[in-house]
């Protein structure tokens, strides 16, 4: 069979009460107490290189914001970004 997309973890928007009020989403959280192995990933991409494969992949148009040292860039390694 064919199968165009398939989504193995999805977060989408439900509906919250008229006259409620929400501060803060997350469509992913990783609380700040996994830190008790030798390595620690809150997120952890392992596929190999080729076309059409991305670790990250960032399709929206909000801006991206990443707090702490961006150890690598592209091809570009070491140092803080």
């Amino acid at each position: 069979f064919v199968l165009p997309t398939y989504v193995h973890f999805n977060a989408q928007q439900a509906t919250i009460g008229a006259g409620s009020s929400v501060t803060t989403q997350k469509g992913f959280n990783v609380d700040g107490s996994l830190t008790g192995a030798t390595n620690n990933y809150g997120f952890y991409g392992g596929i190999a290189s080729g076309t059409g494969r991305y670790n990250l992949y960032m399709a929206g148009t909000a801006a991206n914001y990443l707090a702490g040292t961006l150890t690598a860039i592209g091809g570009i390694s070491g140092g803080t970004f």
